[in-house]
């Protein structure tokens, strides 16, 4: 339990920093990919590994890094420019329903087909995310 709560605290601090690091050498698009594709990976290595701890932490935290609100808004603006009180609406109305139904999804595919079920569709949806942002 130690061990989880370590891997959350540096993947919190990691995404604080990554962003600002991140953007000085890659573009939001990039930045997206990678925000999405790095969770993918480490789900599709959990669900395959569903007994190893280093993979499941390895999946928190690429999870925890991954959830960066400020990306989702840059790109939400640089998309609406000339709304973007607009844009940061539908981007924290958005989060907000994702944050709210996620719970209630992960209890069906859960309970539907216990832990591999959840990191196979965590690793489904999120290189679904992937190749949407291409």
């Amino acid at each position: 339990l130690l061990s989880l709560g370590v891997v959350s605290c540096i993947s919190q601090l990691v995404r604080m920093f990554l962003p600002v690091v991140a953007t000085q050498c890659l573009r939001l698009e990039q930045l997206s990919v990678f925000r999405f594709a790095l969770p993918a990976a480490t789900g599709f290595i959990s669900a395959t590994f569903p007994e190893s701890e280093l993979a499941l932490f390895a999946n928190i935290a690429a999870m925890n890094v991954a959830q960066q609100k400020c990306v989702n808004q840059a790109l939400a603006v640089s998309v609406r420019p000339q709304d973007e009180a607009g844009a940061l609406r539908m981007c924290e109305g958005s989060f907000v329903i994702g944050y709210c139904g996620s719970s209630l999804f992960g209890g069906i595919v859960y309970t539907v087909g216990g832990f591999r079920a959840c990191m196979l569709g965590q690793g489904v949806l999120l290189a679904t995310g992937v190749l949407l942002c291409f």
